[in-house]
């Protein structure tokens, strides 16, 4: 670890670089994403796959895209018991959390009017669990499980 004393002419130059870290490339970060964003919009599934490949260095074929029951059971073989039942562990404490956020639909009348809040899950939802050099269970439970208990199939 370096040590630059406040007073020396190095500190502010040291100090502004550290707070504006975070800006750097912003411009082009989001240039980046943008791109992938439009190309996911105009193209779909097939641009999923391009990127998932790209970053995530993983092949997806047609009939890859989605996982089967057979190879979701077929996995279970390659996890510790132990971990298995931490995950169920976390899933159940996650959706005990999220279904005391559930909202329910509810109206009235009031005279010839009727008021209210009509509650409907989506019909689907993807999630993007980051996969790669590690792994994040958490990332598929956190996302997953709240949008299960809001009814989304």
């Amino acid at each position: 670890m370096k040590i630059v004393a406040y007073d020396s002419p190095r500190f502010k130059s040291l100090f502004n670089r550290l707070l504006n870290r975070f800006e750097l490339g912003e411009d082009a970060v989001e240039k980046s994403v943008r791109k992938i964003l439009d190309d996911v919009r105009k193209s779909g599934d097939p641009a999923v796959r391009k990127f998932t490949k790209k970053f995530d260095h993983l092949d997806l074929g047609k009939k890859d895209f989605r996982v089967t029951g057979a190879r979701i059971r077929n996995a279970y073989s390659d996890v510790k018991p132990e971990v298995i039942e931490s995950l169920k562990f976390a899933a159940d404490r996650i959706r005990s959390f999220h279904r005391r956020q559930k909202q329910e639909s509810w109206r009235y009348r009031e005279g010839e009017v009727t008021l209210g809040q009509l509650i409907r899950p989506m019909e689907r939802a993807g999630l993007y669990v980051p996969g790669g050099k590690a792994a994040y269970p958490s990332s598929l439970l956190m996302n997953a499980i709240p949008a299960q208990v809001a009814g989304v199939k």
